[in-house]
């Protein structure tokens, strides 16, 4: 098994929303709403919602991934034990 396999991580609803908060996020830079922050926050993170609502890729989410297959916490669906195995790892 490779623990490496680039998927896309993104799905629909995650990429409208990352899209809608980016907006958001570059609006409230351009219009100077929260005076204490640092101009450049709000458009950094805009941007990188946005790129990856478009490549539908998220890099932080694919470390998650691998850190997660790595040690054994996936998605993949339990197998039935047969009367020689057990619950315990050894």
């Amino acid at each position: 098994m490779n623990h490496f396999d680039i998927t896309e991580n993104i799905s629909t609803t995650d990429q409208i929303l990352r899209t809608f908060a980016g907006t958001l996020l570059l609006l409230a830079a351009l219009t100077a709403t929260v005076p204490d922050v640092h101009p450049s926050v709000f458009p950094i993170i805009a941007a990188y919602l946005v790129l990856t609502a478009i490549m539908k890729w998220d890099p932080i989410g694919y470390v998650i991934e691998v850190v997660l297959r790595i040690f054994g916490h996936t998605d993949a669906p339990a197998r039935a034990l047969t009367s020689n195995q057990s619950y315990v790892r050894r």
